[in-house]
């Protein structure tokens, strides 16, 4: 349909000043008719609307309740009115404000019948479907006024559609959905306007379609339509609006990192320069030639990184200022595709991607125990469900990595490494699964190697405790000799990528293979 020609204002909008004025415009539903039926459409409007006012002041000037004109005369303003919304040089105001006539007419006769009881031929032509009478002038079932009205906007958007003119179809089944809310329409426009945004380049246009989507799939799902992948497109979109976020709270990241490196390297420069600066200043250094010298560069060495301390330290505490408010902005999209997982679910229990979002979005909303708890239900429903163990494997491991007791951490690493184990006995060449048990055992070894160098030594270099020690020492050994063939296999499913090989040279270092760590070292090395 082609939005260009602009029709006239004033015949759509005719008003009235007064009650005397109404009484002398009397208008003919059938002198609109006649006008329509020539095509004359400007008069059409003005007669039918005259003739709707004068039968509506008759009935208020006689106190009569309610006021509604007749079936006969809002029929042929609905007619006037489709012809008119179907006009292929018609805008899409115009068009919108035709239909709106169409459906006030409509209304008026259905509220006729809820006063009377009573399904006149015309209500029954407007709003009741047929199928058991053929047209005769189509040969098709029989479809009432409404439907035939619906379907020709849907028609113009199918054929729009064909052509792939996706912003016309979506005019169209926006056009349809305001003349019923259907699940037809509704799918429609909203594949429509997926079409659009892959050819969208504009972020503020992208993100008005984005919001557009969503619309249409919460009118499918108010219409029982609530099939999980409506629910997986407003995650995806979901994401893209956090995406943004994320990739800025990693910036800032990168600007934390950066500045505690330059406290924690200053730092050390402020000591070292300050005892430097005291021993020429006030020390034994102070009789030694060139002290008052050497005491000033000092000092200035010292000023200097403190003056580099403190810039450091206010760069990280804007950095982290802004972190944690982009962690807020962050959560509210967090939450949202975390209530869309759950209200998804509810009608599609057994969607696997939704359940993993659902953990995954419980993780990063900080709630552990309610991921684990949906991981563990996701095991229930299929126990072969290799990506649901591992998923639960993974929520382990971070949770390794969030603990801080001893205690705790040991816990979720042995819980982590027997679901790791599970998901190898359902896939055995899950490179996940194997890089993850190799790093969690080499971290173990590496954990037991720190706690060995911690043990007090005598003088000669030999343990106090040696009986611990050698403890130590099996733990650590038996360890890394743990992560052996998981690294290797790993390295050898995973097509010998570089992150796997350097675990296993780790690893290797750890078991004090020296064999192995040449020629893994020299593997990498080819690699550069």
């Amino acid at each position: 349909m082609k939005f260009t020609k602009i029709l006239a204002a004033a015949a759509l909008t005719a008003a009235v000043s007064s009650t005397a004025a109404l009484a002398q415009e009397k208008g003919s539903a059938s002198k609109a008719a006649a006008y329509l039926t020539k095509g004359e459409m400007t008069e059409a409007q003005a007669e039918i609307n005259k003739a709707v006012t004068y039968e509506k002041f008759k009935l208020s000037s006689k106190g009569k309740s309610p006021v509604i004109a007749k079936d006969k005369t809002l029929d042929i303003k609905g007619d006037i009115y489709t012809k008119l919304a179907q006009d292929k040089e018609a805008s899409t105001e115009e068009v919108t404000v035709a239909i709106d006539s169409v459906l006030s007419a409509y209304n008026e006769i259905k509220s006729n019948k809820e006063v009377t009881g009573k399904e006149t031929p015309v209500y029954k032509a407007i709003w009741v479907d047929q199928p058991d009478q053929i047209d005769p002038i189509t040969m098709q079932p029989k479809l009432s006024k409404i439907s035939n009205f619906y379907n020709f906007f849907i028609n113009e958007g199918a054929l729009a559609w064909q052509e792939e003119e996706f912003k016309n179809a979506k005019e169209e089944f926006d056009l349809a959905l305001r003349v019923k809310t259907d699940t037809t329409a509704a799918q429609n426009a909203l594949y429509a306007t997926i079409n659009i945004l892959n050819d969208t380049d504009d972020d503020a246009e992208i993100k008005a379609l984005q919001d557009e989507v969503v619309k249409y799939a919460k009118v499918l799902f108010s219409l029982g339509m609530n099939d999980a992948v409506y629910y997986k497109q407003l995650l995806y979109y979901a994401s893209q609006g956090v995406s943004d976020i994320e990739g800025s709270i990693d910036e800032l990241g990168y600007e934390v990192r950066e500045a505690e490196n330059t406290i924690e390297r200053s730092s050390k420069t402020v000591e070292s320069s300050k005892e430097r600066y005291e021993y020429y200043a006030t020390g034994g250094g102070r009789r030694t030639s060139n002290s008052s010298t050497r005491a000033k560069q000092a000092k200035a060495e010292m000023e200097e990184a403190q003056a580099e301390v403190a810039a450091a330290q206010t760069k990280l505490d804007e950095a982290n200022k802004k972190i944690d408010a982009l962690k807020l902005e962050a959560n509210k999209f967090y939450q949202e595709s975390l209530d869309i997982c759950i209200e998804g679910l509810k009608y599609n229990a057994d969607d696997a991607d939704l359940s993993r979002s659902m953990i995954i979005y419980y993780l990063k909303l900080d709630k552990m125990d309610e991921a684990i708890a949906s991981a563990k239900a996701n095991i229930a429903k299929d126990p072969k469900d290799a990506a649901a163990v591992l998923l639960l494997a993974q929520l382990y491991d971070q949770a390794t990595d969030m603990s801080e007791e001893a205690d705790h951490k040991q816990k979720y690493t042995d819980l982590a490494i027997g679901e790791y184990k599970k998901a190898l006995e359902l896939d055995s060449e899950n490179t996940t699964a194997l890089y993850s048990l190799a790093r969690l055992y080499y971290n173990q070894s590496v954990a037991y190697n720190a706690q060995l160098q911690e043990l007090p030594t005598k003088g000669t270099g030999q343990y106090i405790d040696a009986a611990k020690a050698k403890e130590l020492e099996t733990a650590k050994k038996e360890s890394a000799d743990k992560a052996v063939p998981y690294a290797k296999k790993a390295a050898e499913v995973g097509n010998d990528e570089p992150k796997y090989l350097q675990l296993l040279l780790k690893i290797y270092y750890q078991t004090g293979d020296q064999e192995n760590m040449k020629k893994i070292d020299e593997k990498l090395s080819s690699m550069e």
